[in-house]
């Protein structure tokens, strides 16, 4: 599967957000967080690869329980 990474800035919340998402632009799990841009530049720099098991969301359950 190949996918990329995206940050941004929430106004809302006031931090940035890192996404995976597929070529579709669908969003592949959670989203991470960082207080400011170095760190989430940072972590789009860093190649990671993407696992099918790792890309479920809370709603795949996957046996765990998130709440």
């Amino acid at each position: 599967m190949v996918t990329y990474k995206h940050i941004f800035f929430d106004h809302q919340f006031r931090v940035w957000v890192g996404v995976n998402q597929k070529l579709s632009g669908d969003q592949i799990g959670d989203c991470e967080y960082f207080p400011n841009k170095k760190l989430a530049v940072e972590w789009k720099q860093k190649y990671e690869p993407v696992t099918s098991l790792e890309a479920g969301s809370m709603c795949d359950g996957i046996g765990n329980s998130y709440f």
